[in-house]
């Protein structure tokens, strides 16, 4: 049985998979990227503790498959960026913490190709997005920025600065950096907590090889998706540097 349970930018989802899905192997559950964020930060919606969840691991590395800013125009104060109030608001005003670049947000888009027709109607100078779905949808413009590695370059995009790089301080570097690492997780996938460790291993081994299916591959290919495993070991080992983060000092860094 397939379920969509929307709300609090994934924190509903993840509630319901920590506090009332049964513990039996058979509820699994994609989940935003962000989702082990709102926790960190202490966000009453988020019901639950990221390390304890029974993670498979993620669709996607987000190491592999940086997220830009593409633009009209060549970067300049003020720069007008298309938002649509999911996970590229709350980057927004990250860059606009972290950095001198002060863009300029303007939500209301229901989702990302209204952002991109109003991008190509000159209504919206820039807007964020994956640099394998960039190169997918051959949108016209410029990258402007890269995130997701540090200060590691993306090959093909060796010329473009990196968030890292035009960080303002070590207090911006810091936040940067547990961005990018939670950002390793593109697109998480988890099963509740204390799932029997025999039905644990066979979901993570079916998600290693429903992953890696050269069939899957090959789709996700055509339609501009990154296909790149992230295992559960490393998902469960980020869960558990995430955890160590002094939420207090995050938030105030951040507010």
């Amino acid at each position: 049985e397939l379920r969509a349970i929307p709300g609090a930018g994934g924190a509903a989802l993840a509630n319901y998979v920590y506090n009332v899905a049964e513990k039996d192997g058979r509820t699994i559950a994609a989940v935003p990227r962000t989702v082990p964020l709102r926790s960190m930060l202490g966000e009453p919606n988020a019901q639950f503790d990221p390390k304890k969840f029974t993670w498979l691991g993620s669709a996607a590395d987000g190491r592999r498959d940086v997220n830009v800013l593409v633009s009209n125009i060549p970067y300049k104060e003020g720069l007008i960026v298309g938002d649509n109030n999911s996970g590229d608001s709350s980057l927004i005003d990250f860059v606009n913490r972290t950095t001198n670049l002060k863009l300029n947000k303007i939500s209301g888009y229901k989702d990302q190709p209204a952002i991109r027709l109003s991008y190509e109607r000159n209504e919206v100078d820039a807007f964020f997005n994956s640099f394998s779905g960039h190169k997918y949808n051959s949108v016209r413009g410029q990258i402007v920025l890269q995130y997701g590695s540090g200060l590691k370059r993306n090959p093909e995009l060796i010329n473009v600065p990196t968030l890292m790089e035009l960080a303002n301080d070590a207090d911006s570097r810091y936040l940067i950096s547990i961005l990018e690492l939670s950002n390793v997780l593109t697109r998480p996938f988890l099963a509740p907590p204390d799932v029997p460790s025999e039905q644990a291993d066979k979901l993570r081994l079916a998600f290693v090889k429903a992953v890696n299916d050269p069939e899957y591959v090959r789709e996700a290919e055509k339609i501009g998706i990154d296909a790149s495993l992230v295992d559960s070991n490393l998902a469960q080992d980020i869960m558990d540097q995430l955890s160590k983060v002094d939420r207090e000092l995050l938030n105030k860094l951040i507010n």
